[in-house]
């Protein structure tokens, strides 16, 4: 069983089915002495039944079958899911959280490192060094967030040129598409990384308006590629256009300066439109990206005097 990743903005997942263990205690494990891996039954819901780290015992039943069908003494299979929200995961405010990820994440890393250089192995260790970057980058440590997302970003590059010069075919045909979405992603994420160390350093001269402005380019360019990729509705493609809405708002655009607020605020309502309830990209109430962009459009409407719209959304919160 291999199943190609997905362009959907839920998890990355990798199956790959070589040779398996007819006992669940022959099974290798995390230092917790936790299974590595959570699959589900046979149907591929891609959602585990039990709790993390272990097994269901219907795959018990199925693979042996499987093996015995091949006239083969074992099956080995291994499947990992890492969440692409682990923004969320970087917004918690305890200690032991972010280390458990992060170790969590490492362990997974070296696990993928260990397989060699399978293009999926590969660019799961990737994504997996994306995703820790983002963890760092929630401690504050964004030197360190800042070399992975740049190591990711050298790695989706090369397997993405090495893919259109020796398609892989079969099982892999959305394989570059896969690659052009992480690659998409590494480059949105440094340059919204770049963006954060701007107005961290609050150093508002000519030096600034320059390098806010290359931001801006690479955000934008970005997002049109994610919109021809994924369409307007991705995760991704709509945390490009919250950026770019964000710099609307902080007069950062491309209009005339009494113009850009105006058009911040038009981008984030439509981004919010996309997580409510009725939108292709729903989100929970009080997810931290909703809270973040309306918390915004509190700021600029209170900004502008308009108070019954400051009302009407602080009741949302």
């Amino acid at each position: 069983m291999l199943a190609d990743p997905g362009l959907d903005g839920g998890y990355d997942e990798f199956d790959d089915v070589g040779h398996s263990f007819s006992d669940p205690e022959d099974m290798p494990r995390h230092p917790d002495n936790s299974s590595p891996a959570q699959p589900d039954h046979d149907e591929n819901s891609s959602v585990g039944l039990k709790d993390a780290g272990t097994v269901n015992s219907c795959l018990f039943d199925v693979f042996p079958g499987i093996a015995e069908q091949l006239d083969c003494k074992a099956v080995w299979w291994d499947a990992l899911s890492i969440p692409s929200e682990s923004k969320v995961c970087a917004l918690i405010r305890i200690t032991i959280t972010h280390n458990n990820a992060i170790d969590l994440y490492n362990f997974a890393i070296n696990g993928f490192s260990a397989l060699g250089d399978k293009p999926l192995a590969v660019t799961s260790k990737l994504v997996g060094r994306m995703r820790l970057g983002v963890l760092y980058g929630g401690i504050r440590n964004f030197t360190k967030r800042k070399d992975l997302d740049k190591n990711a970003l050298d790695g989706f590059q090369r397997l993405l040129d090495q893919s259109r010069k020796e398609p892989l075919g079969g099982h892999f045909n959305n394989f570059e598409g896969t690659l052009e979405k992480n690659l998409l992603e590494a480059q949105l994420e440094l340059a919204l990384l770049k963006l954060f160390e701007l107005k961290r350093e609050k150093n508002y001269g000519s030096d600034f308006k320059t390098d806010i402005k290359t931001v801006r380019l690479k955000i934008q360019e970005a997002r049109s590629s994610l919109v021809k990729l994924l369409g307007e509705s991705h995760m991704l493609t709509l945390e490009a256009y919250t950026a770019l809405g964000e710099l609307y708002l902080d007069c950062h655009g491309d209009t005339k300066p009494g113009q850009r607020p105006a058009e911040g605020e038009k981008i984030l309502v439509v981004v919010l439109k996309n997580y409510g309830p009725h939108g292709k990209a729903k989100l929970a109430l009080g997810h931290p990206k909703k809270v973040h962009m309306m918390d915004s459009l509190i700021n600029h409407y209170d900004r502008i005097g308009l108070e019954l719209k400051v009302n009407k959304m602080n009741s949302q919160l």
